[in-house]
């Protein structure tokens, strides 16, 4: 309040005095400030005193949009800030600030947003799409526009912007990279306010691989899975292998997102897998169709061909391995002919194979069948049992002294071969072992004793086996004495035959005595340790004849020569070939001494 004082001067020194009284006006606040202070809710006004007198403050908040006065507040001078609370989110007011003084006033204006408010619970999804992510959100409270930011984490450089009014709650990205990490950053603005809001990632839905394949990579219990990448991207691949028809993984290997095959190693022969694989981004699966392949069988690892001492059968025994069944083959090795073949399914472990040829070696082969894929053999070897050689004998043909000749039939049918052994009757005692070749049916045995039997003893042999023995005997045909001699004694009716014996076996000596009369005197028989015999009561006078007769082979089947040693004085002979078995008369004959 300002007083003003105001004096007249008049003559003879008298004044005349008013005094007025008036209030000028005030000034308006200076440096005014409506700020936000990081709360939405909040606006903080404040300013700088106005000079000059004044009795207060007064200061009214409009919404703008409504205009309606909001706040109307009065603080006492001296003050110089003040806090408006409880406003809406992301809205623009105007503050006027008026200094009082008195009746006088004077004002000034300033606007403002609140800060708007970043929305909550910011989601995004592929909802199993390979090329679209959805973002949603909710309470993004005075918030006039949404920017949105989404951003291809596996290239940094590609990313997507977009804004939206207020009053959407979603957005959906098109033409997105299957398989990929995508970014969303989201802020919201209001007047030249802005809030930055939550992020949230997420992948799009991976493609599934294409030609899937399962491939046995050989003998070594291997299997290969391969395949073709899909469009996109993926974090890796999982490889699922599941044996035969179980219904639980065998294992799980994670391959990276750039390769194309993976190899399992250490499976079972002789089995079936199955595979899948399944390209992987986040929490999203891309399976691809499954695919079966088999491990190479192995051979089974044991068995047995046993004849079991039969000639015309052999049973085949074998241990069961993995697989769908076994193929085997029964074939000879001289000739190689296959004999039969068999297929048999899983769950068999022994065959007989009948009517066979004895004495023949046979070699058996067994594979196992794994799916498409036929193990390395199991190979073995054994014999049918030989038979014994048919219709044995052992001859010395009628005059064989030193020598016998065996003679059979081959009952094998030409397979295997035989082994003979040579005795000596008597003793027991082995004096030839011959082996004889397949298809051989008869021997000759040298270097005997004269006059000695022999048994012979045979046995078919085919590999490690020996059929039943068979036997026969035979003597070597004697040797003449030696040196015959036929004398006179102090009787005139006596004669003394004399000889040599022979180098050989013999049971008795056999004398035939002749005279000129008469062709055959006599026939007498003997022991075989004696050297003399005397003939008595003979005829004095009369020319008498011993004879030593030997018989040996001529040039043709059908000759025989007949040589012998002669004592006395006889100008004729007379010859007898007779049968030795039968002893029948088959010749006569008579000769004269020229001969």
């Amino acid at each position: 309040m300002d007083h003003i004082e105001v004096t007249a001067l008049l003559a003879c020194a008298q004044n005349a005095s008013r005094r007025v009284t008036g209030q000028t006006v005030p000034s308006p606040a200076k440096d005014v400030v409506l700020s936000t202070q990081s709360n939405p809710s909040v606006l903080v006004a404040s300013w700088s005193e106005a000079p000059g007198g004044k009795d207060g403050y007064q200061l009214v908040l409009y919404h703008t949009d409504s205009q309606a006065a909001v706040r109307n507040v009065t603080l006492p001078k001296g003050a110089t800030t003040f806090q408006f609370d409880r406003l809406l989110a992301g809205s623009k007011y105007a503050l006027r600030i008026t200094t009082l003084a008195g009746h006088s006033a004077a004002s000034t204006s300033v606007q403002q947003w609140t800060a708007p408010v970043a929305p909550k619970k910011l989601t995004l999804q592929s909802r199993r799409s390979s090329s679209s992510l959805t973002a949603s959100w909710a309470s993004a409270e005075g918030a006039e526009w949404l920017h949105f930011t989404l951003q291809n984490l596996r290239t940094p450089t590609e990313s997507i912007t977009v804004s939206t009014g207020k009053g959407v709650d979603s957005y959906t990205f098109q033409h997105l990279q299957p398989g990929t990490l995508y970014l969303l950053k989201v802020s919201v603005s209001a007047g030249h306010y802005e809030a930055e809001g939550p992020n949230a990632t997420a992948y799009t839905h991976p493609l599934s691989p294409t030609s899937v394949s399962l491939v046995n990579s050989g003998r070594n219990n291997t299997l290969k899975a391969s395949w073709e990448s899909p469009a996109g991207g993926r974090e890796f691949y999982l490889v699922t292998l599941q044996e035969g028809r179980s219904s639980m993984p065998l294992r799980n290997v994670t391959v990276a997102a750039h390769s194309t095959h993976v190899t399992f190693r250490g499976l079972s022969p002789g089995t079936r897998y199955t595979a899948w694989v399944a390209a992987v981004a986040g929490p999203h699966r891309a399976p691809s169709q499954n695919t079966s392949a088999w491990t190479y069988p192995l051979a089974p690892p044991g068995g047995s061909l046993s004849s079991q001492g039969s000639a015309h059968m052999l049973h085949a025994r074998w241990q069961e391995v993995a697989g769908t069944g076994y193929v085997a083959a029964l074939y000879t090795t001289e000739p190689p002919m296959v004999v039969q073949n068999n297929s048999l399914p899983k769950g068999y472990s022994g065959l007989r194979y009948e009517r066979l040829s004895p004495g023949t070696h046979y070699v058996w082969e067994i594979s196992t069948v794994a799916g498409p894929y036929i193990s390395l053999p199991l190979r073995l070897t054994n014999w049918t049992y030989p038979l014994p050689p048919d219709r044995l004998s052992l001859s010395n043909e009628g005059h064989r002294t030193r020598s016998l000749r065996a003679s059979w039939q081959n009952s094998s049918g030409g397979k295997g071969h035989y082994i003979g052994t040579l005795l000596e009757t008597q003793s027991q005692l082995e004096i030839q072992n011959v082996t004889i070749g397949k298809g051989g049916t008869n021997t000759v045995f040298e270097g005997l004793v004269p006059g000695r039997q022999y048994t012979l003893k045979m046995v078919g042999v085919a590999g490690p086996f020996r059929s039943l023995v068979q036997s026969t005997s035979d003597w070597t045909h004697p040797l003449a004495p030696s040196e015959v001699r036929l004398t006179s004694s102090k009787w005139s009716s006596n004669l003394v035959a004399s000889w040599n014996p022979p180098l050989c076996d013999r049971d008795q000596f056999f004398l035939r005595f002749y005279s000129q009369q008469y062709p055959l005197l006599r026939n007498i028989t003997i022991g075989p340790s004696m050297q003399n015999f005397t003939f008595q009561g003979l005829v004095p006078g009369n020319p008498q004849s011993l004879a030593n007769v030997s018989v040996r082979c001529g040039q043709t089947p059908q000759q025989l020569i007949v040589s012998w040693m002669e004592s006395g004085q006889g100008r004729e002979y007379w010859i007898q070939l007779y049968s030795d078995e039968s002893l029948s008369i088959i010749r006569n004959l008579s000769l004269l001494q020229h001969l």
